[in-house]
């Protein structure tokens, strides 16, 4: 067969249908012919990596024995060698094969010589990230793969048929394992390398957490039931070994059971800690527990009804009190749903004889009530009425003047321009009073103002806004106030994003000095009808310019 640069068209029929047996003739005729001079794109090492995928020694055999190198590269995602190739697969004997061929020198991902990315592909840099050489960073092995595809039998193997694995080389193996949530594999590396305590609880932090996205998998479904069970079994092991449940971890010092409670699908990992002794109310920042955590912005998703029970059911205290007073009812009822607040009301307890009647009514610190955060969170009707119904007040303002309404109209990154709609229409209906200045004069329409800017238009018609906007009006909402929040030309609603409550007092006290040295505003800049121009929300300056011309003609209501 003479040189091609098509030679990949020749081994395409093998890859086709390589998983049947009479292909292996094929195969056979293909490496009668075939050298690597006249296969100069080593399409031949498609054929390697598809015998391995499949799982078929013999088609391995023949091309080993055709001297087809046993270091070519997939040409795809993720570029492994044959070696890496029979790890994340747990092919064992042809691991022992090419291991015999490559030995030590080639456990690795092949890098270029200048130590960065290998020779080519997407794959390549990838895999450089997630094994690249450097001071304290181990490159990736077999043994690493291995180890992260939970094939037990072929990290023995791998440590016993070589002595020279770094200590680095097999901290790594441990915490991908760990990370995988491979607890087999994790099993025999404890019973076959002496780590120490450190390593062990390195290993325990990243068990906690959501489990690794393989860069050779990248298509493996979510975690099932018996990935969480093999996760609690891990979390156990590695306590057992010498991990310390209530230990903290990262820059921020989250204990670790705060960190199982906000990653997304760590159920089991939460379930493991509680058994083992972690305590769930162990202040972590600012001084929240686990259920403070689960109920918060540190939460990418909504809390789940069954990790509130999970911590309830082993102590939590919904009652418990953070720096700024405020505890996790405050949270649940911001971000959680009205049977989870039920939920934590049923084990309120301790100081308060009456609960859970009395705990409706606290306040945080700063005198904002659960209707404060509930409005804030953009809750449903079914939270706000169930709030209403049970007393508080719909008008109460903080220490600086918010009130439930001023807090749903704020702009949050948890809150979408649907649900502010609703929640103040709720509030209104209520009785809220939109005759409302802030210490920082701030006023409800400032705050409506605030969900359009020149970088993110509101998401909402025009016409909602408007509409919302005349509402205000109608019920007092002042017109001509004048606020410091939004001194600074580059202040915008995104810059304003979260700031609702005594949140907004705290920017302003922190901003201060830098608002001081800007530039005097221009005529109605800090205005309601100036912010609705900034933001570029042309029915809430209509609906503000209407009132303005019907005031000035005698026509206001």
């Amino acid at each position: 067969m003479s040189y091609s640069p098509l030679y990949h068209a020749v081994v395409e029929p093998y890859l086709n249908h390589g998983d049947k047996q009479g292909d292996r003739a094929y195969l056979a005729e293909i490496l009668q012919t075939w050298s690597p001079e006249a296969d100069h794109g080593h399409a031949i090492g498609e054929a390697l990596h598809w015998a391995i995928f499949k799982g078929d020694d013999a088609a391995v055999k023949l091309m080993m024995d055709a001297v087809v190198s046993p270091k070519v590269q997939q040409w795809s995602d993720p570029r492994f060698t044959p070696l890496l190739a029979a790890s994340q697969y747990g092919r064992l004997e042809m691991a022992r094969l090419f291991w015999r061929l490559v030995g030590p020198e080639g456990r690795c991902y092949p890098l270029s010589r200048r130590g960065g990315r290998a020779s080519r592909g997407r794959a390549s840099q990838r895999g450089v990230r997630a094994g690249q050489l450097g001071r304290g960073v181990s490159q990736l092995t077999c043994l690493r793969v291995a180890a992260r595809n939970n094939h037990a039998d072929l990290v023995a193997y791998f440590l016993d048929v070589w002595d020279g694995w770094t200590d680095e080389e097999k901290r790594q193996a441990l915490n991908d394992a760990a990370h995988a949530w491979c607890d087999d594999t994790v099993a025999m590396l404890l019973s076959k390398v002496m780590y120490d305590s450190t390593d062990i609880q390195g290993a325990l932090e990243k068990a906690i957490i959501r489990r690794m996205a393989l860069m050779e998998d990248p298509t493996r479904p979510g975690p099932t039931t018996d990935d969480f069970d093999s996760q609690k079994c891990l979390v156990h092991r590695l306590i057992d070994a010498g991990g310390d449940p209530d230990a903290e971890i990262g820059y921020n010092h989250w204990p670790l059971l705060h960190q199982a409670a906000v990653s997304i699908d760590c159920d089991g990992a939460l379930k493991a800690l509680l058994e083992k002794g972690a305590d769930p109310n162990r202040p972590g920042p600012q001084g929240k527990n686990a259920v403070h955590f689960t109920c918060s912005s540190f939460n990418p998703c909504r809390p789940q009804i069954t990790t509130l029970e999970m911590l309830l059911q082993h102590g939590a205290l919904p009652e418990m009190a953070d720096e700024e007073g405020e505890i996790p009812l405050h949270a649940v009822a911001q971000f959680g749903s009205l049977a989870q607040l039920q939920l934590c009301l049923s084990h309120c307890r301790g100081a308060f004889p009456d609960a859970p009647e009395s705990m409706l009514h606290i306040k945080n610190t700063h005198g904002e009530s659960l209707l404060h955060y509930a409005a804030a969170g953009g809750q449903e009707d079914d939270m706000i009425e169930f709030l209403l119904d049970s007393g508080l007040d719909v008008n109460l303002a903080n220490d600086n003047g918010w009130t439930p309404l001023m807090c749903a109209l704020a702009r949050t990154r948890t809150k979408t321009a649907r649900s502010m709609y609703r929640t103040a229409e709720t509030l209104l209906r209520h009785g809220a009073s939109a005759h409302t200045v802030t210490d920082e004069n701030w006023t409800p329409l400032h705050a409506l103002g605030s969900w359009g800017t020149e970088w993110q238009p509101s998401p909402d018609p025009d016409a909602r806004i408007g509409r919302m906007a005349r509402t205000l009006i109608a019920g007092g909402a002042p017109v001509h106030v004048e606020s410091g929040v939004i001194r600074s030309p580059s202040c915008s609603g995104m810059t304003l994003s979260g700031l609702w409550g005594f949140r907004m007092r705290v920017f302003l006290e922190t901003t201060a000095k830098a608002l001081r040295q800007d530039p005097d505003p221009i005529a109605d800049f800090t205005t309601p009808l100036g912010w609705a121009r900034r933001g570029d929300l042309i029915a809430l300056e209509r609906a503000i310019m209407e009132n303005l011309v019907s005031v000035s003609t005698g026509d206001a209501v």
